[in-house]
């Protein structure tokens, strides 16, 4: 669930999009990197990378990582289909859809009162 209110340490007033990724498996995975998927082309393109600030990283058994990014016009619109991040070997892990609802409801609730980027 999002909330503006959530004290990140180094973040302003703006609202971000944080992922959060646990590797629940018994081997190592090499986070490369994460973005999307468009439901209409932007650009000519169907999907998007987000700049990462601490990638790539290897997760170790039950290792943890966090990312942010501000939030993109497109996902204000709801023009984002799905997130997902890739390993180095080329495997994609995607947000599910539940999780895809919930981000885009807590955007659409709180980007109205927020400025644009």
């Amino acid at each position: 669930m999002a909330s503006p209110a959530l004290n990140m340490q180094g973040l302003d007033d703006r609202l971000y999009v944080v992922i959060s990724v646990t590797n629940v498996g018994r081997r190592k995975i090499q986070w490369a990197g994460w973005g999307g998927e468009y439901r209409e082309r932007v650009n000519g393109r169907d999907k998007f990378q987000i700049s990462p600030q601490d990638l790539p990283r290897i997760l170790e058994e039950q290792a943890h990582h966090v990312e942010w990014a501000f939030l993109d016009p497109q996902l204000v619109n709801g023009n984002v289909r799905r997130l997902f991040i890739w390993g180095v070997a080329g495997r994609k892990w995607y947000v599910s859809r539940r999780n895809m609802r919930t981000l885009l409801a807590d955007i659409q609730k709180f980007a109205t009162d927020q400025p644009r980027i």
